[in-house]
């Protein structure tokens, strides 16, 4: 047990001599998930501002004209804590 520990320790000197040592290389690592983020923010703002009202509106169809509105809210904000959940 104390062996894989200090082989694990060693494994960590390794890489962070390596990011050190080509810090640029890092870096390059670093774009693909930086454009997939950003793609994933982009699609959470558009969905949030334009695919939220039809989905709520069809979903809450039934719920009396008083309580519409907060239906719809509750449902908004239900929605993108799953559509969050998803993409993360």
């Amino acid at each position: 047990m104390i062996s894989e520990l200090t082989h694990g320790l060693g494994h960590l000197g390794r890489g962070i001599g390596f990011i050190f040592a080509r810090p640029r290389l890092a870096l390059l690592g670093m774009v693909p998930p930086l454009i997939v983020s950003a793609l994933m923010v982009g699609l959470l703002i558009s969905f949030g501002l334009f695919g939220l009202e039809p989905l709520t509106a069809a979903a809450t169809g039934w719920v009396p004209e008083s309580w519409r509105t907060a239906a719809q809210v509750v449902m908004g904000i239900l929605v993108m804590v799953i559509a969050i959940g998803l993409a993360a």
